[in-house]
């Protein structure tokens, strides 16, 4: 690819690559949800296919109150949520914050333990 895009450039040919793409055949490698902090709540996140998606889910996950930190991994559609001490995130917030984009489609996957 980056042979393709320096030609391109060198003889002034202008295109544009698309932003999202179709999943590749791999098959990811899964994070054990057995190795987590017992304060991570896991989201299955449907129709994420680019970087773009995953900036957004991470912007209106740390947008949620309650929040301390959040980590989404694109090939394995799941966003890793980690709950504050003090007064952690509900399922029900983050669920709607991440359905709130008529073009994702979040599940819970592994609740958090809230002390």
């Amino acid at each position: 690819m980056r042979n393709l895009i320096l030609a391109a450039v060198s003889l002034g040919v202008a295109f544009v690559l698309p932003a999202c793409h179709k999943d590749s055949a791999e098959t990811p490698r899964m994070t054990s949800l057995d190795s987590l902090p017992p304060n991570v709540a896991v989201y299955r996140v449907a129709g994420m296919s680019c970087l773009g998606c995953v900036e957004d889910v991470t912007e209106v996950l740390n947008g949620v109150p309650g929040v301390a930190k959040v980590e989404v991994k694109l090939n394995e559609k799941r966003a890793f949520v980690t709950l504050a001490a003090d007064a952690p995130a509900t399922n029900d917030a983050l669920l709607a914050a991440l359905n709130a984009n008529p073009s994702h489609e979040a599940t819970l996957e592994r609740d958090a333990a809230r002390r």
